[in-house]
């Protein structure tokens, strides 16, 4: 066909990579978010102690949110090694 601008595989490829903008972008969302509010609460937890405030709650949030973070990361690459081997496959 002589009219066709891309070959099948280029297609394949940008469907597999538009698959996974669209899988991988809340993930990548949600991290970004969690980043702010890890760097919120740092911030807060050292207002805290330059006060003498107790800061037992506000640790343990912190590494609540570390945690968290953690997973979403762990996720995230668990997510991208199983998309990015079926586009491998399908080609």
């Amino acid at each position: 066909m002589k009219g066709m601008r891309y070959s099948r595989q280029e297609l394949q490829e940008l469907r597999q990579l538009l698959l996974m903008e669209r899988d991988i972008l809340p993930l990548d969302q949600r991290i970004a978010t969690l980043r702010k509010e890890i760097r919120m609460r740092l911030h807060h937890l050292r207002a805290l102690k330059s006060k003498g405030h107790p800061t037992h709650h506000s640790m343990r949030v912190l590494q609540l949110l570390c945690r968290t973070l953690a997973v979403e990361r762990t996720y995230r690459e668990a997510m991208l090694k199983t998309i990015v081997p079926a586009s491998k496959t399908t080609v």
